[in-house]
């Protein structure tokens, strides 16, 4: 039943690294291939336990030495499919392959192994004889385990940065928020401790892979339907990283203020213009709008606006467009005329995108639910 499972699990992995390897278009695509080489490298490992449970690693002698060493680019593949989610602009291919030394290192070595004839392999096993192994294995055991464990708090420091800057781009961010990829994390960190207890108590590896086999559907339903976190021009996502670096840079000192980007008269001028397109336009019920849709309109660039919002009117995007859309709600709450439209057709017609993200929003703004609100309302009437 364990190889089965196991057997099951690695074909899983193994298709859904292919679909989003290949998932067509341009809809984060650096970030969904390096997620199909994580997924592919635990496909890698789970055959590694399939071929150890049938005993077919006899037939293969090293196999398992090569596929071992997979743990060790676990965490650097998960790591760089993070840093390419959150990211506007991700690194180059280079500079990513720098986190995966330690795992060409020991690769080679298994290769090497793998390729030496039996009396070679014997003489090397007297010599290891007169070496405390039992340390050396417990030792590479450690840093395997405290290598996916750091990256593990990389990814999540990577994530929760992210969720607190995408409102400075997106009105809508519930849907970039790459909740689902934190709750990623944490099966990692669960995976990690598994494998310690395994190591510990191995008769309970085969209720661990109903968990594995599980979170494969669940990466793969997540990740195939996330939409695009960056959908902008290669210079509007040059743009947005700056802003983002910009906002999580140092505060100059007092002394020192941010060089201003608009003049007295511009500011105005500018400020005018975006008031209208709020106003007027109404471009706060477009619930895709962002914050270089919003740039192109008011015909400001993404740094000038951003300097306007953040510097002048001490807002975020999110804060400022969601700002309008709760006045929005409050009307069509009060007004009779609406009547027959739900909380939730009344948070669409506002320009929210979520129930959900609209009583929370409302409740921050207001003190009261929608429905506590437009019953208080009624009363008054």
């Amino acid at each position: 039943m364990a190889s089965l499972l196991h057997l099951f699990t690695a074909g899983s992995l193994l298709l859904t690294a292919f679909l989003l390897f290949t998932r067509p278009g341009n809809s984060n695509r650096v970030a969904n291939r390096w997620m199909a080489v994580f997924l592919f490298i635990l496909c890698l490992i789970f055959m590694d336990e399939t071929l150890t449970i049938l005993e077919l690693n006899q037939e293969l002698p090293g196999i398992n030495d090569v596929l071992g060493v997979c743990i060790l680019a676990v965490g650097p593949a998960y790591y760089l499919s993070v840093y390419a989610y959150t990211h506007p602009q991700p690194n180059g291919l280079r500079a990513s392959l720098l986190h995966f030394l330690p795992f060409l290192l020991f690769l080679a070595i298994a290769l090497v192994l793998m390729l030496l004839s039996e009396e070679q392999l014997n003489a090397l096993k007297q010599q290891l004889r007169k070496t405390n192994t039992a340390l050396i294995g417990a030792v590479i055991i450690i840093l395997n385990i405290s290598q996916l464990i750091a990256y593990c708090f990389f990814s999540l420091h990577l994530i929760n940065r992210h969720q607190r800057t995408i409102a400075l781009f997106a009105s809508s961010p519930d849907s970039v928020d790459l909740s689902w990829l934190k709750y990623l994390v944490y099966c990692v960190f669960f995976m990690v401790v598994v494998w310690v207890f395994i190591l510990i108590f191995p008769k309970i590896d085969p209720y661990t892979t109903v968990f594995y086999f599980a979170s494969v559907y669940y990466v793969a339903y997540y990740a195939l339907n996330q939409p695009d976190v960056f959908p902008f021009s290669e210079a509007d996502k040059t743009a947005i990283a700056e802003v983002i670096e910009e906002v999580n840079s140092p505060l100059p000192a007092e002394d020192e203020p941010r060089k201003a980007l608009l003049t007295p008269a511009e500011l105005q001028e500018a400020k005018a213009r975006l008031i209208a397109s709020m106003v007027v336009d109404k471009l706060y019920l477009d619930n895709e709008l962002t914050l270089p849709k919003l740039a192109e309109v008011t015909q400001l660039s993404i740094h000038k606006l951003s300097f306007l919002l953040n510097s002048d009117l001490g807002l975020n995007f999110y804060q400022f467009v969601n700002g309008y859309r709760i006045e929005e709600a409050k009307r069509l709450l009060t007004d009779p005329k609406m009547g027959h439209l739900s909380i939730e057709g009344i948070a669409y017609e506002a320009g929210f995108n979520s129930k959900t993200v609209f009583n929370t929003s409302f409740r921050k703004a207001t003190g009261q639910s929608p429905s506590g609100y437009r019953s208080q309302w009624l009363a008054l009437a």
